[in-house]
């Protein structure tokens, strides 16, 4: 959020492509202009430069905490590599999950401190441009102890075009600056197509178990609706095994789940 003022400092973050993946304002009521950028050995992004804003530029237990006059003071901050500020993150992960028989999508995070966190706001886009804010969290004010965050994303409406969910976490402070983290997504088809493969024949649809060992494998099929309308548990007895899906229901798109050795695999299905 722009601080006001003649002018605000800004940090920008591209990946290897030259993408964005987060950017960030730095400033009060005054002018605040960034002249250098640098990056320490934990992976945070070091700026500096000159400022005239008597306020919402200092943390608490900074080495000058208020502005001392003149015609600027220097300043310099520090966000982590996911451009939170003041909030250190040490992680944000997204992962699917199977709860209620339905998509979920399990999202933690943690910090190591917080200075000023109010709270965080979990958006969530199916295209990776439009987001939607999906909950809202208190934060832990002010804090130097490790505090750990979680939200299962629940009963997400699965559809034909379908294939990847995009989230980003939001950290407000109490008095309104707010920075996005990089995006992270879940990939609703299977995470290695070496493993598994569909095979479609005038028979019908079978399943290729290509590198599993030994194992009993669960396989449920959920309609368009999320609903669970076929689950069989098959023993996998050899390398490149071929189980039938002999679901015997309306044709169109389904969304096969497999779940094998605490991991779960999605394919859409296409039935008739």
């Amino acid at each position: 959020m722009y601080g006001g003022g003649s002018k605000d400092a800004f940090v920008v973050k591209l990946n290897s492509s030259g993408i964005r993946l987060w950017e960030s304002y730095y400033g009060g009521g005054g002018e605040d202009v960034a002249k250098a950028i640098s990056k320490d050995g934990t992976g945070s992004i070091l700026i500096t430069g000159f400022t005239s804003s008597t306020s919402s530029m200092a943390t608490s237990g900074g080495q000058q905490s208020t502005y001392e006059g003149g015609n600027y003071d220097a300043f310099i901050t520090s966000f982590s590599s996911l451009g939170l500020l003041p909030v250190k993150l040490i992680n944000f992960d997204v992962n699917a999950d199977n709860s209620d028989n339905h998509i979920t999508v399990l999202c933690t995070w943690s910090t190591s401190s917080e200075t000023n966190n109010q709270s965080f706001i979990l958006e969530r886009s199916f295209d990776g441009i439009n987001f939607e804010q999906i909950v809202h969290l208190k934060g832990n004010g002010t804090t130097n102890t490790i505090n750990y965050y979680q939200f299962k994303d629940e009963k997400i409406e699965f559809s034909k075009s379908l294939t990847t969910i995009y989230y980003k976490l939001r950290q407000v402070d109490f008095d309104g600056k707010n920075c996005d983290s990089e995006i992270k997504t879940v990939n609703l088809k299977t995470h290695n197509e070496n493993k598994i493969k569909l095979l479609y024949d005038n028979n019908g649809v079978f399943l290729n178990i290509k590198s599993f060992p030994t194992s009993a494998i669960t396989l449920q099929l959920f309609n368009i609706n999320g609903s669970l309308v076929w689950s069989s548990i098959e023993v996998i007895q050899s390398a490149d095994q071929i189980v039938p899906i002999t679901y015997k229901g309306s044709t169109g798109l389904y969304l096969l789940m497999i779940s094998i050795s605490n991991e779960n695999y999605y394919e859409k299905v296409w039935l008739k």
